[in-house]
């Protein structure tokens, strides 16, 4: 066994008995029968979602996402549970305390590190019994990411595809995001209402509005940060509405907000 894998593990059955005398008496029952039902000490995985909830809680998030997590997959579903899953909402903005990933030369290999947290965020399914990723794909409907992480079209395709009943989405970091990408991601959410965004090159400007226009008919609220777009010469909202009015989306109702 990895010797990293193997201290986290005894690290984790440490914070166990820790938490022994913190647990209700119902809890303490069931942690010892499934001490006393599982000698083979390599079975801990096997503890119930519940009782992990309960012990995991009261650590920090730095323990949760790099030890912790790194045990077994069982264990990592419930950091995850912890750190980004609000039952509806998949709030990804303490990856910001953990990741920095930036247009830069270093980018490819974070933006790598970066996919693979984000199908064992979205992909790991309810390792306690149950379909859990068809459940969260079912159930989620707003996702918000920290500022500084900027994805690829790659990352947004990705969340896009496991993510159609989305109704809200925050991505500061688009710089990277193509129209292409995002023609690709927007047609999953035609439940969206509410999107802030930006900033994105204005060469992608064009199609990106379209996209929304075409694929969002239930918009109401377009946020758009910083200042690297275009419109029509100025940055004016009447402007942008009458974009998305050509673009198929009335501009009834819809709140446009311009951040610079």
């Amino acid at each position: 066994m990895d010797l990293n894998v193997e201290g986290s593990i005894w690290g984790c059955r440490i914070w166990v008995y820790r938490s022994y005398r913190l647990a209700t008496d119902t809890m303490k029952r069931r942690m010892v029968d499934c001490i006393e039902s599982q000698m083979d000490w390599g079975r801990w995985e096997n503890l119930p979602k519940d009782l992990l909830l309960k012990i995991f809680d009261g650590l920090s998030d730095k323990d949760l996402f790099w030890t912790v997590s790194s045990v077994c997959r069982s264990w990592q579903s419930v950091c995850w549970d912890i750190l980004f899953w609000k039952e509806e909402i998949l709030d990804l903005r303490k990856l910001r305390n953990f990741l920095n990933v930036k247009a830069s030369e270093l980018y490819d290999p974070l933006a790598t590190r970066l996919l693979k947290l984000l199908k064992s965020i979205m992909d790991s399914g309810d390792c306690h019994g149950g379909d859990g990723l068809q459940d969260r794909r079912t159930c989620v409907t707003s996702i918000v990411f920290p500022p500084h992480i900027c994805l690829s079209d790659r990352h947004l395709v990705y969340v896009a595809e496991r993510s159609p009943k989305l109704k809200r989405f925050e991505l500061p970091g688009m710089i990277r995001i193509t129209g292409k990408g995002f023609s690709r991601a927007i047609c999953n959410w035609i439940e969206m209402e509410q999107i802030s965004m930006g900033p994105f090159y204005f060469v992608h400007y064009d199609r990106i509005i379209q996209e929304m226009g075409r694929n969002c008919r239930k918009l109401d609220t377009l946020c758009i940060y910083g200042s690297m777009y275009i419109f029509e010469g100025k940055y004016d909202p009447d402007s942008l509405l009458r974009k998305l009015s050509r673009s198929g989306n009335g501009d009834c109702g819809l709140l446009v907000n311009l951040t610079g």
